[in-house]
C-alpha cells in the first residue's frame, strides 16, 4: 500500500525539478519584473515541493524497510521454531539420518532463504513499470 505514494514521489521528483529550472531560466516580462515577491514565491513554492517530496519520500522508503524487515524476521522465527519442533519430534532411527550440522544448517540458512523472499515479493513490479513508462512518456514527449 506504500508502494503507490513512494513511486508517485520518485517519479514526481524529476517533474519538480524541471519546473524549477524552466521557472528559473524563463526570461520575465518588465511586468512581471516589477513584482518580484510574485516571483520569489513562485521559486519558494517549488523549492519547497521539491524538498518536501525528497522528505516525503525519505520517510516513505523508512517506514517501508522497517514494515519489511519486521515480517521477515518473524517469518524466518516462525520457520526456524517449525524446523526444531520438527526435528525434537523425529525418532531416533530418523535422527541418525541427519547430521547435527543439517539441522542446523535447515534451522537458519535455509530458513532465511524463505524469509529473504519477503524482502522481494513486497514490491509490486508492475505497478512500477505503468508508473515508470508513464513518467517516462510524458518527460520526454516534451523534448
Amino acid at each position: 500500500m506504500l508502494n503507490i505514494p513512494r513511486l508517485f514521489l520518485i517519479f514526481s521528483t524529476p517533474f519538480l525539478l524541471a519546473s524549477l529550472i524552466n521557472f528559473l531560466t524563463a526570461e520575465r516580462t518588465a511586468e512581471a519584473a516589477s513584482t518580484t515577491w510574485v516571483f520569489i514565491a513562485y521559486g519558494l513554492a517549488y523549492s519547497f515541493a521539491l524538498f518536501f517530496a525528497d522528505f516525503s519520500l525519505s520517510l516513505f522508503i523508512q517506514h517501508l524497510f522497517n514494515l519489511v524487515n519486521t515480517y521477515w524476521i518473524r517469518v524466518e522465527e516462525a520457520l526456524m521454531s517449525a524446523i526444531f519442533k520438527k526435528t525434537m519430534r523425529l525418532s531416533p532411527e530418523a535422527k541418525q539420518e541427519f547430521t547435527t550440522g543439517e539441522i542446523v544448517n535447515l534451522m537458519s540458512v535455509d530458513a532465511r532463504r524463505v524469509a529473504v523472499l519477503f524482502i522481494w515479493i513486497h514490491f509490486p513490479l508492475y505497478i512500477a513499470c505503468v508508473v515508470f513508462c508513464t513518467f517516462f512518456f510524458a518527460v520526454f514527449s516534451n523534448f
